[in-house]
């Protein structure tokens, strides 16, 4: 575990307390107070593995929702744009997974 103080690097302490609790809740950090101190350590709790499977996780929803939508939309170009956001969405799912796929079976 590193210490390191947000603006000692010159990041704006508001974006990077964002990203902090973004990372908790997914599961990928945990954040330990420090006794008296306003400081936080931040710990990793997952790899690259853990931080993929989170993303498809909320891309599968986000690819869902769309596809909930789409009777919604009048068919022509609107339509045509969200078949290809959902593609996008899915590809990248797809992507995603054929890459976990071959991580696990090098481990």
């Amino acid at each position: 575990m590193r210490e390191c103080t947000c603006l000692d690097h010159g990041s704006r302490v508001r974006s990077v307390s964002t990203s902090v609790r973004q990372l908790g809740s997914w599961g990928l950090a945990r954040v330990i107070p420090q006794p008296g101190s306003r400081r936080l350590l931040i710990e990793a709790t997952a790899g690259i593995e853990t931080l993929l499977e989170a993303s498809h996780a909320r891309a599968r929803a986000l690819i869902a929702a769309l596809r909930d939508g789409e009777d919604l939309v009048d068919p022509g170009l609107a339509q045509d744009r969200l078949h290809d956001v959902i593609g996008l969405f899915a590809g990248y799912v797809d992507v995603g997974e054929q890459m976990l796929s071959r991580y696990r079976r090098t481990r």
